[in-house]
């Protein structure tokens, strides 16, 4: 269900505002226990979809979660962008996507890592997944084959 809360702010001038949050949940029960509804309106909207773009940000912060950027990784290849991120406890992130706007596609890149077990993290709009397909990925000599398009895959290695 998607949840529209309505709260009543102070702006930059000290004058009320009304602010229009909306959260989607599986889960109503804790989500709506956890607001003080002296202060805000809740209803539902049950007819409203995701856009895309949220499960593109949830799926970022779920196969990034805690990590930080570290630095960019030269792909060798024009078509391919590396973000390279980490938690400082031995796990390894990148986010891996072609920087364009007409539909490129590169096959069977391969991503250099260090690390003995890699997962492929994609986002899935269509069937409403919020944490993204899973992949174990198989790693031959410190790499994994992976296919990269304008839509950011991740990669997370431990």
């Amino acid at each position: 269900e998607v949840y529209k809360v309505v709260t009543v702010e102070l702006n930059e001038k000290g004058e009320e505002v009304e602010v229009t949050k909306y959260y989607r949940t599986d889960n109503h029960e804790p989500f709506a226990n956890n607001l003080d509804t002296s202060k805000q309106r809740l209803t539902t909207e049950s007819k409203m979809e995701a856009k895309d773009g949220y499960y593109y940000m949830y799926t970022l912060q779920y196969a990034l979660g805690d990590m930080r950027f570290v630095k960019e990784i030269a792909s060798g290849n024009d078509d391919v962008w590396v973000y390279e991120f980490a938690d400082g406890k031995g796990k390894v992130g990148y986010a891996v996507w072609c920087p364009t706007s007409n539909g490129t596609v590169v096959e069977n890149y391969q991503l250099v890592i260090n690390g003995s077990e890699a997962t492929l993290i994609e986002t899935d709009s269509k069937n409403a997944d919020i944490d993204g397909v899973h992949t174990n990925l198989e790693i031959t000599n410190n790499t994994v084959s992976i296919t990269v398009s304008e839509n950011p895959v991740y990669v997370i290695v431990k």
